[in-house]
């Protein structure tokens, strides 16, 4: 067990800072959410527990066709099957 990178780490706030600037906070959160997943499949990490402090994330996440932003719509989809 591990986790892609710690809240408190130099590397997640530097995820968090350049995303938010480019995007939206809940877009950054979305593209930090999309990552994680990705890190922890190529890492072998099948269970993973994911927390997020957005909403719309987790809204996104749960629902059964959600209406995701067209430039995550790839990268969503590609998330999803590693789920």
């Amino acid at each position: 067990m591990g986790t892609v990178a710690p809240q408190d780490s130099p590397a997640y706030t530097l995820v968090e800072d350049f995303t938010a600037t480019l995007l939206g906070f809940s877009e950054a959160e979305l593209a930090t959410t999309l990552h994680a997943i990705y890190v922890a499949y190529d890492r072998g990490w099948r269970n993973i527990w994911l927390e997020c402090d957005s909403m719309y994330v987790v809204q996104l996440l749960r629902a059964t066709n959600p209406i995701i932003p067209w430039r995550f719509l790839a990268r969503w989809h590609r998330a999803r099957e590693r789920l």
